[in-house]
């Protein structure tokens, strides 16, 4: 029934369907967000437009994160989701609201990317500081105006093994 539906502004982080009719009106994802803040550029385009978004809640998905990653490849792939999520925080934020809005949404990272990467450098924690150089490295890119490009995965023979048959 309707009333098990209720109207939001956006979603994030879910699962969602889309009616194509309406998506050609207010047009496609972007092809610059890779991984994150897709479906908030989704829903901002929809809403600007004047679509409606709606939520049931009785509709329950699960999302098993990287369950189809060989787990020889999590280290990379923990590489790659903290560089494209900081990148893509930034980038939605620049092309919605501007330019020093961005900046105001990702200086809380910025600044716990800095702290991590100190703690790390005092306790050697050699794994965690290459993940909080990584991240900080997405947040530079973004900010620099640089693709989205990070891609640790690029050989032929590390795409064949972790996404198996």
């Amino acid at each position: 029934t309707t009333s098990e539906f209720f109207e939001v502004d956006y979603i994030q982080g879910c699962a969602f369907l889309l009616d194509k009719s309406e998506l050609k009106d207010i047009g496609f994802f972007d092809e610059n967000i890779f991984m994150y803040y897709e479906t908030m550029d989704l829903c901002k385009k929809a809403r600007t437009a004047n679509k409606k978004i709606y939520v049931c809640e009785k509709i329950k998905f699960m999302h098993y994160g990287a369950s189809s990653v060989n787990s020889k490849f999590s280290d990379q792939y923990s590489l790659n989701r903290s560089w494209h999520y900081n990148w893509s925080k930034f980038y939605y934020f620049k092309k919605n609201f501007g330019y020093f809005f961005a900046i105001k949404k990702i200086f809380p990272n910025f600044i716990r990317s800095i702290k991590k990467i100190i703690i790390c450098t005092i306790y050697n924690r050699k794994k965690e500081y290459s993940l909080y150089k990584t991240e900080l490295s997405g947040i530079f890119a973004s900010i620099s105006n640089k693709p989205s490009s990070y891609r640790p995965f690029e050989t032929k023979r590390n795409k064949r093994e972790l996404f198996p048959s």
